[in-house]
């Protein structure tokens, strides 16, 4: 499952963020996911959701949106300056 490999890449991509804005929080997240990307976004949401805990996303809220192309992709982070 290609998907648990995508689910550490956007934990990596929030934790550089965070860091860049000097903060542990991100609230929100929404992630891309095209229907012809090959990403199951079951198994993205519950990959992401099992690697997670313990990381900066444990208890950000996931919003998976679903498009008619290739992509997948962290369209946006939603993040709390302390």
């Amino acid at each position: 499952m290609h998907e648990f490999s995508l689910a550490t890449e956007v934990i990596k991509i929030a934790e550089c963020e965070a860091e860049k804005h000097k903060t542990l929080s991100v609230s929100e997240i929404t992630i891309e996911v095209g229907n012809f990307s090959g990403v199951e976004a079951d198994a993205f949401k519950s990959a992401l959701g099992m690697l997670s805990e313990g990381s900066i996303l444990e208890k950000t809220r996931l919003h998976i949106v679903k498009t008619n192309g290739t992509e997948f992709r962290v369209k946006s982070l939603l993040i709390e300056e302390e």
